[in-house]
């Protein structure tokens, strides 16, 4: 591929199937926030004028265009492409898109190389071309209008009330990755790129961290959060993890139970994230990587919208890794970390709204150690509905649940001291 810098001087090349591209900062200065090149989103999670375009990022209108022709063309000079939604947005127009308000800014190169004011009523901003064969829309965040209308006519929110929604939809361009190494080489240059910088990994343990922080391991420490939510087994397991595969790992020990946050409203998720972020940046990490991938983009997952205020980097993501492929790369690591089963904060186990306290907690991860012991269980959840215990594991695994709690008078009895009723959720396991 062919490296493009602000007048488009290819500095580097790599193999074609991914391009870095920087804009150059306007006067006055923008922090892109999103970036479309011939209607291909690119990443612009990287710093405030650079992205990131995949050769497999599919355009959002022509399903048989898409980041490798965007790649192609701007190394062969075709300035013959030109999008309806470059005219429209030419004029600095607001508008929003997926629940995220931005202000757009057009630069068409070749047929132009020149800046373009963003509206000023929504706090300026420019853009310019990246050179000759590259068409640029440039999006800086506006924190104007609180109720615009998307092209579909539904009203949104600003930025903020919609991050979350416009993480959770983003579509990341993949690279069709099949080894280990080349996305060890993908974290390093973005890593390398940013300069000096101290990065870390916030490693849980589970396999999608653990992907993270080995493929970064020569570039980026991996840090575990100490908190009243995280398993006692699930420290030491990321220890033993950090040790075998000779990752730099640092733990950080801080407490989550205080106001919103021990509340348990809708929003703990996201506050907890932020106390996690700042605690690693805190430690002196200008730079947070973390284990996102791309199937959970498509979930309902509250604390994304912490990721994009700490511009956290996951790689996983941007590339277009799903939960099977990370599965798939971390089986030619060690197979035994691939087959580990999901993972969640205690937290999860208190019904929403209900105040969380230490015993509680404690309570939980003690019946979940005390359930782990029956043989044929994979994955257990407590749910804490005091004085009920329900339990939840997989579905086909109900009747092992059954049959062990019926003949280990032991497991029954030593539930029995932390719960007055016993319960199993003939639903099973729901991936919380």
């Amino acid at each position: 591929m062919t490296e493009l810098v602000r007048r488009g001087s290819p500095v580097d090349r790599y193999p074609l199937y991914s391009q870095f591209l920087n804009f150059g900062h306007a006067d006055p200065p923008i922090k892109m926030r999103r970036v479309w090149l011939n209607g291909v989103e690119a990443y612009a999670g990287i710093a405030a004028v650079d992205a990131y375009l995949g050769a497999t990022q599919p355009s959002e209108r022509n399903p048989e265009y898409g980041g490798a022709h965007v790649i192609e063309e701007s190394r062969l000079g075709d300035g013959d492409r030109k999008s309806g939604e470059a005219a429209e947005c030419e004029r600095g127009r607001a508008r929003h898109w997926e629940g995220a308000c931005d202000v757009e800014s057009k630069a068409l190169s070749p047929w132009a190389s020149r800046r373009r004011a963003c509206a000023p009523e929504h706090g300026g901003g420019s853009s310019e071309a990246a050179g000759d064969g590259t068409q640029v829309l440039v999006a800086a965040c506006c924190e104007a209008s609180l109720a615009a209308s998307t092209p579909s006519g539904k009203r949104r929110g600003c930025p903020r009330a919609a991050a979350e929604t416009a993480l959770r939809r983003r579509t990341y361009g993949g690279i069709g990755m099949a080894s280990i190494s080349e996305l060890q080489n993908y974290i390093e240059r973005r890593i390398r790129s940013l300069g000096g910088v101290r990065a870390a990994v916030a490693f849980s343990g589970g396999v999608d961290s653990f992907l993270v922080a080995f493929a970064a391991r020569r570039v980026a420490d991996a840090v575990t959060i100490d908190s009243e939510f995280v398993h006692r087994r699930s420290l030491k397991e990321a220890k033993e993890l950090a040790r075998k595969f000779g990752i730099v790992h640092k733990t950080i020990k801080i407490s989550v139970l205080d106001g919103e946050i021990a509340r348990n409203g809708r929003e703990r998720c996201y506050l907890c994230k932020r106390k996690v972020f700042k605690a690693i940046r805190d430690a002196g990490y200008s730079v947070i990587l973390d284990g996102t991938n791309s199937s959970d983009i498509k979930e309902e997952r509250p604390g994304l919208k912490a990721l994009e205020e700490f511009g956290v980097i996951s790689p996983l993501a941007e590339l277009g890794l799903s939960k099977d492929d990370v599965r798939r790369l971390v089986s030619e690591i060690d197979e035994s970390v691939a087959g580990k089963p999901p993972e969640s904060c205690l937290a999860t186990r208190i019904p929403l709204n209900e105040r969380i306290t230490l015993e509680r907690l404690r309570r939980v991860e003690k019946a979940e150690e005390i359930l782990r012991t029956l043989p044929e269980i994979s994955l257990v959840r407590v749910r804490d509905h005091f004085p009920i215990a329900r339990i939840e594991v997989p579905r086909d695994e109900i009747p092992a649940l059954v049959s062990g709690l019926s003949s280990r008078s032991d497991v029954l009895s030593e539930l029995k001291k932390l719960y007055g009723h016993i319960t199993v959720d003939l639903e099973g396991y729901r991936q919380v």
